[in-house]
C-alpha cells in the first residue's frame, strides 16, 4: 500500500487528499443539514396547525355571533311576542306560540329554538314539540335572558355540543315575558363544513377526553371506542394535532 502510494505522482497525492477531505466534510455535514431540513418542515408544519387553529376558532366565533343576531332577531318577531304574552299571561293555548317557534325554525338555519315565560318554564319547543314545560330557570344562558341580557356559550346537550344564545322577550320596552334561546349543533355535517375550509380533520371531545362528534366518521360506538379511536390517530406518526378549548357559558 505504502509502494503504491510512493508511486503516485504529486498532483494525483493532492487529488486524493481533497477528495478525501470532501468525503469527511460531506459525511459529516448530511446529519446535521437532514436534522434542520426536518426540524424546518416541523416549525412549518406546526406553524401550519397554527393557522388552521386560529381558523377554526375565527368559525366557532362565527357560528357564535350568527347564533347571537339570530335569536335577537327572533325576540323581537310580532308573533312571538303576542302569542308568548297571550299564553303567558291571558292563559291562551300553547299551540300558537309553538306554531311561531316552528316558523322561525323552519325558515331560519338553527338546529333548535325554544320559548321560555318568565318564571323560566319552557312554553315550546320547535324541533321537539311534545316537550314543554321544563323549568330552566336554573340555566345560565336563561337566568340572564330574564335579567334583560343576551348572552351566547357552548353548551352539552343530548345531541351533543350546541352554541346556544339566549335573550329577553319583551311585550313592551320594560316587560319580560319570557325567553327565547337558539342554538347550531356540533355536530358532524357542521364540522365537515368547517373542514372545508380549513382542510383539517376535526374532533370534539368533552372534558373526560369522549368523542362527541368528529369528521372521522367516529360518532358511534361506545365513548371507550371512540377515545380509542382518537387515541389511534394522534399516535399516528403522520399526524400533527393540535387541541384547544370549547369554552363554555361558564367560560
Amino acid at each position: 500500500m505504502k509502494n503504491i502510494w510512493k508511486r503516485l505522482s504529486i498532483r494525483y497525492k493532492i487529488t486524493s487528499i481533497i477528495v478525501l477531505i470532501i468525503l469527511l466534510i460531506t459525511i459529516t455535514i448530511i446529519p446535521v443539514i437532514s436534522h434542520l431540513i426536518k426540524d424546518a418542515l416541523l416549525r412549518q408544519q406546526q406553524n401550519h396547525l397554527e393557522s388552521v387553529k386560529n381558523l377554526v376558532t375565527k368559525l366557532f366565533d362565527d357560528y357564535q355571533s350568527k347564533v347571537m343576531n339570530y335569536t335577537k332577531l327572533f325576540s323581537n318577531d310580532r308573533e312571538i311576542k303576542d302569542t308568548l304574552f297571550y299564553h303567558t299571561e291571558l292563559s291562551g293555548e300553547r299551540e300558537h306560540p309553538l306554531r311561531a317557534v316552528i316558523r322561525l325554525h323552519k325558515s331560519f338555519d338553527v338546529s333548535s329554538i325554544e320559548l321560555g315565560d318568565s318564571s323560566g318554564r319552557v312554553v315550546a319547543k320547535a324541533e321537539d314539540p311534545g316537550r314543554y314545560d321544563e323549568n330552566r330557570s336554573s340555566d345560565p344562558l336563561i337566568k340572564n335572558a330574564l335579567k334583560g341580557k343576551v348572552v351566547s356559550g357552548i353548551v352539552l346537550s343530548e345531541k351533543g355540543f350546541v352554541i346556544k344564545a339566549s335573550a329577553p322577550v319583551y311585550y313592551n320596552e320594560n316587560q319580560i315575558i319570557g325567553t327565547i334561546t337558539s342554538g347550531i349543533l356540533l355536530d358532524s355535517s357542521l364540522l365537515s363544513k368547517i373542514k372545508q375550509l380549513s382542510n383539517t380533520e376535526l374532533i370534539i371531545m368533552d372534558n373526560t377526553d369522549n368523542i362527541i362528534s368528529s369528521t372521522l366518521g367516529q360518532e358511534a360506538g361506545t365513548p371507550q371506542q371512540k377515545t380509542g379511536n382518537y387515541r389511534l390517530l394522534i399516535d399516528d406518526a403522520k399526524s400533527l394535532v393540535i387541541k384547544f378549548p370549547l369554552s363554555d357559558v361558564s367560560g
